[in-house]
């Protein structure tokens, strides 16, 4: 095999092992805005590759991401991807927490989004969602009903004023 071929093969092994472009990131990203439906409010990322989907959303969108992971080895590994970008704890929050249950109170967050494996419940996912919100499970949207009985508050991020 002559130098030029090695050096076209190569070129493309490191290609493909160096994962998607930036541009691919980026548009993943906007692709998973526009499936929740809200510029800004909160956001839950539970699945793989947690510290680059958080970044890459963050850059997109105004969403408060919240990013509970397994291990406290996992948590800072994030919590450093996020603070070298300048995000910690001002866009993203990293937790530890138990994978069974998210540790945010019930009706809250406008999205779930999970990719990959998890092993916490739908029931789980479902119950820190708020009516309308978005539970966004390996690419598939599905809405939180809205309970019957209940009012309506067509302004949630500012007062009635």
């Amino acid at each position: 095999m002559s130098f030029l071929p090695r050096c076209v093969t190569a070129c493309v092994v490191l290609t493909l092992l160096a994962g998607p472009p930036q541009q691919a990131r980026a548009a993943d990203a906007r692709t998973v805005h526009k499936q929740i439906g809200v510029h800004a409010g909160l956001c839950v990322l539970l699945g793989d590759n947690l510290a680059e989907r958080a970044l890459a959303l963050a850059k997109v969108s105004d969403l408060v991401i919240y990013v509970p992971a397994g291990t406290h080895a996992h948590a800072a590994t994030i919590r450093a991807a996020a603070a070298k970008a300048g995000l910690l704890g001002t866009q993203i929050y990293v937790d530890h927490s138990r994978p069974q249950r998210i540790g945010l109170a019930s009706n809250l967050a406008d999205a779930v989004i999970v990719e990959g494996s998890v092993r916490t419940p739908k029931t789980e996912l479902m119950r820190v969602i708020r009516p309308r919100g978005r539970l966004i499970l390996d690419g598939k949207v599905q809405a939180k009903p809205v309970p019957d009985g209940t009012g309506e508050w067509s302004h949630p991020y500012h007062g009635s004023d």
